[in-house]
């Protein structure tokens, strides 16, 4: 055997270690929080034209979501063999 120390944990080490871990954690998610938020976050309009354009803009999104919604599911019950 080698002379190594045996290192003895209590119990507030543990919860220390656990407060530290779940603190970590806590900035860990309001940091992907703050990303996500800067990554899908329309850009600030500076004039009422850039306004409607965005509003523009975020209704042809939509729009062409809906539309490929109803693209996929024609395709899908196209697919369902009929009696």
């Amino acid at each position: 055997m080698t002379n190594r120390e045996i290192q003895k944990y209590t119990l507030e080490d543990v919860i220390e270690q656990r407060n530290k871990a779940l603190e970590d954690v806590r900035k860990s998610g309001e940091n992907i929080k703050r990303k996500m938020r800067l990554l899908f976050e329309p850009p600030k309009a500076n004039s009422k034209l850039e306004l409607f354009a965005g509003n523009i803009d975020r209704i042809i999104a939509i729009y062409d979501g809906v539309m490929l919604g109803a693209k996929i599911i024609r395709k899908i019950r196209g697919l369902r063999i009929r009696r």
